[in-house]
């Protein structure tokens, strides 16, 4: 497992790979997984925003709550987000 060595950022990294893992099951419509994944992912991530290690984690935990929004308002068949646009991770250089 990748963050047994990694006692520090633990979280971050299982939250950043539960945001995935949401994704995955979205994309492949099982949504009750998805909706598992997207709150134990975004319950892990909050204490980390706005940023940590350079990444924009309020954009990330933002959109995965506006797809999770979606899912529990059981609007499944209207979901058109493009994931792969929605939770893109960003770095920020610019931070000290």
């Amino acid at each position: 497992i990748v963050w047994k060595n990694i006692e520090k950022d633990k979280v971050f990294y299982q939250g950043l790979i539960q945001i995935s893992v949401a994704n995955y099951h979205y994309k492949k419509k099982n949504y009750k997984s998805a909706v598992e994944q997207y709150k134990k992912g975004i319950d892990k991530l909050k204490q980390y925003i706005p940023y940590y290690l350079k990444i924009d984690v309020l954009t990330i935990v933002n959109n995965s709550s506006s797809i999770l929004s979606l899912l529990n308002g059981n609007s499944k068949t209207n979901c058109l987000i493009k994931i792969k646009k929605i939770n893109k991770i960003t770095l920020c250089d610019n931070l000290h």
